[in-house]
């Protein structure tokens, strides 16, 4: 008898381990696509440009670069997590459910649970419990541990993942356009608002610690001098602060790339069709100054973070 069941035996604990696989492999691709959009949410602009620049390493040059690529097509990217997240979560919810199920009221029909309510089943029970434990496990090993990695090491994170999410933008990219279509025919085209809740289309200069401001690139330079009491050299081949920094580059930057100008750090911070619209001026060794009588009497719009 024992060995006429051994076949149907090992098909049951084959199949247990096919689901237990499939379940890991579904909560992995959560954590992925949660660790890849808080990397590239969180890495620093400057220090991935830096690694474009300086690494040794060709592969990890390549990775710095698709990482930048990204943060540039930023919205392209979080619809690419959000999609992959909801999917897998949607699939680990339907087939982890059913899964638990089957290995969970063998045990509870076990229990002496004693009379209970018609509507009170072993299965039902079952399914209350199956569903606690997979919300359990994709809250804590598909969501909380992979943000508390990501949170920590950004850069590292982003340049490890960068690859595969870059192959999952290419799989995904029919339904993101279907998607899309879909958000542009219901509410209309939304306008990109990047850096709209710290500047309006007015102001000019937002003040984001001590040592830094975000100024518009279009801002004059004696204006930039005259507000913060600095020396940046003035020349007939421009007049304005995107105009210093594209000749000393000798290119329309990147978004993240910076410009090392004496005790200075200009940042681009918004790069729209290679214009560069948001500057980062950082003074590293000191605070930056400010005249508020000036920005007053210029009737400069400012703002302080």
């Amino acid at each position: 008898m024992f060995i006429q069941n051994l076949p149907l035996l090992e098909v049951e604990i084959a199949s247990s381990i096919i689901k237990l696989v499939m379940l890991l492999s579904l909560t992995l691709a959560i954590a992925f696509f949660v660790a890849a959009e808080l990397s590239l949410v969180s890495a620093s602009h400057s220090q991935i440009y830096q690694l474009t620049q300086e690494s040794d390493s060709t592969s990890k040059s390549k990775a710095a670069n698709l990482v930048l690529d990204a943060q540039n097509h930023l919205q392209k990217y979080l619809s690419v997590t959000q999609t992959g997240t909801t999917a897998f979560s949607l699939l680990l919810g339907w087939l982890g459910e059913g899964a638990t199920v089957h290995w969970i009221e063998p045990l509870i029909q076990r229990l002496p649970i004693g009379k209970l309510p018609a509507i009170v089943t072993s299965h039902t029970i079952s399914v209350a419990i199956a569903f606690l434990l997979v919300t359990y496990v994709e809250i804590v090993l598909g969501e909380l541990i992979p943000k508390v990695l990501a949170s920590q090491a950004p850069e590292k994170t982003a340049l490890l993942l960068i690859r595969p999410l870059y192959i999952c933008s290419i799989i995904f990219f029919p339904l993101l356009v279907i998607f899309n279509g879909t958000v542009h025919l219901l509410i209309g085209r939304v306008p990109n608002r990047q850096y709209e809740s710290e500047v309006s289309s007015k102001v000019t200069f937002v003040h984001t610690d001590p040592h830094s401001v975000l100024v518009s690139g279009v801002v004059e330079l004696n204006t930039v001098n005259e507000l913060f009491g600095l020396n940046i050299p003035t020349n007939t081949a421009y007049r304005t602060l995107a105009g210093f920094i594209i000749h000393h580059l000798g290119h329309a930057p990147k978004m993240g790339e910076i410009l090392l100008w004496g005790e200075l750090e200009l940042e681009a911070t918004s790069v729209v069709n290679e214009s560069l619209e948001t500057v980062l001026l950082r003074q590293v060794t000191r605070p930056l100054i400010n005249h508020p009588e000036v920005f007053k009497d210029q009737d400069i719009e400012y703002a302080a973070l």
